[in-house]
């Protein structure tokens, strides 16, 4: 009878072809997770990853399933061209999914495989993005993504690909840097944009935490749902 899209990206796409005058645009609203320190967050995912601890070291995340869909594939090589200018940055990848297997073979071909820890299964996720100095959205497509909006209130830079509903919840140059999908090197350019630029990473973060504040109000989510499906 009603349909929410949970972005206007969504809803000018009218999903499947359906629907017609009966979708409208709710976004939706999360309770902010119970972030961990930046200090204690880092010290858990290091361990896990082996990763030794050094005040220098620029942590890249990405936080999300292993599939196509997710472009992890074009973060790795992306990173391939970080790592060559910079030997004191390492990536995170939290999560677990069936491309796996083979996202260990890229690593390895493209020699990075030891620069990057995989962290397969970690309950709340979530409440550690302060460990991050960056997080990587390098989805093909996304509706409008929790991890990115997770990231952005615990005040870490985000870097994204611009499509569906991301550019809604980050602002390029302004809550975060947003890149074509599927180009590696658009992606290495901002990531190393925001490795040079601490001073630009903490801005980013700092302005996204608040820009994003709407998204944790989930009373008037469910105001705006109740109104939708009692008419």
């Amino acid at each position: 009878d009603e349909a929410i899209a949970v972005s206007h990206a969504v809803m000018r796409s009218r999903p499947f072809g359906l629907f017609g005058n009966k979708i409208t645009q709710i976004y939706l609203a999360i309770t902010t997770p119970k972030y961990k320190t930046h200090d204690k967050a880092r010290e858990v995912l290091l361990r896990k990853t082996s990763f030794s601890k050094d005040d220098d070291l620029v942590l890249i995340g990405i936080v999300g399933e292993l599939t196509g869909n997710k472009g992890h594939a074009t973060l790795l090589h992306a990173f391939k061209e970080v790592y060559r200018r910079y030997r004191n940055v390492r990536l995170i990848c939290i999560g677990n999914g069936p491309l796996l297997p083979e996202l260990h073979t890229l690593a390895r071909e493209l020699e990075i495989d030891s620069t990057i820890g995989w962290i397969h299964n970690l309950h709340d996720a979530n409440i550690f993005m302060k460990a991050f100095d960056v997080v990587v959205t390098s989805s093909y497509t996304e509706a409008l993504g929790y991890a990115p909006l997770e990231a952005g209130l615990a005040s870490v830079a985000r870097v994204a690909t611009d499509v569906g509903g991301l550019p809604e919840i980050i602002h390029h140059g302004v809550t975060g840097l947003l890149v074509p999908r599927e180009n590696s090197h658009a992606l290495a350019l901002a990531l190393i944009t925001c490795i040079e630029n601490k001073e630009l990473r903490e801005k980013l973060g700092k302005q996204a935490a608040i820009d994003l504040a709407p998204f944790t109000d989930l009373k008037k989510m469910r105001s705006r749902i109740y109104e939708v499906y009692g008419e």
